[in-house]
């Protein structure tokens, strides 16, 4: 199973990618860190630290989650609770000692509107922690061959 969010953005090989990170890590879970980051009201896009990738880690974006079904359930299932839904399973994964798999981060943009959000540190967070910066979302960050299309004109995979 894969969790995405519906408010940010993927590439057309990023369920593949993290299938392919479960087959050869081997993790209970895997998935991307937020290292792309677009920042909706400024239109800007920063690249920031989010760990280690393709590397045995402690935490990935919720939007980027793939785990099996009965590992899922073995750890009671997403719980009802109204945030820190992702957290929480990591946490419950992390005490019944299963492997959290980093992948590369390439085919995912989390996006963040000023208001809003469940965890939110401000955009002065995600400025202040980035290293490079683009205007609107460079194509590279989806990893695939849209160069030719503003990248918002592919359709967005999303569960809510």
């Amino acid at each position: 199973m894969t969790k995405v969010d519906d408010d940010d953005s993927y590439g057309v090989d990023h369920v593949w990618d993290l299938v392919l990170a479960r087959h050869y890590s081997g993790a209970t879970l895997v998935g991307k860190g937020a290292e792309f980051v677009h920042l909706e009201d400024l239109n800007i896009t920063v690249r920031r630290p989010s760990g280690r990738a393709e590397y045995d880690g402690d935490l990935v974006a919720g939007g980027t989650m793939l785990i099996a079904r009965g590992d899922l359930e073995a750890v009671g299932g997403w719980r009802p609770v109204p945030r820190s839904v992702d957290l929480g399973l990591i946490q419950r994964l992390r005490r019944a000692g299963a492997r959290i798999y980093r992948t590369h981060p390439l085919g995912y943009v989390y996006h963040r509107r000023a208001t809003g959000h469940t965890w939110d540190p401000g955009q002065r967070y995600f400025l202040t922690t980035a290293h490079t910066q683009w205007d609107g979302i460079p194509t590279d960050a989806y990893a695939d061959d849209r160069r030719d299309v503003h990248p918002l004109a592919y359709p967005v995979v999303a569960v809510r």
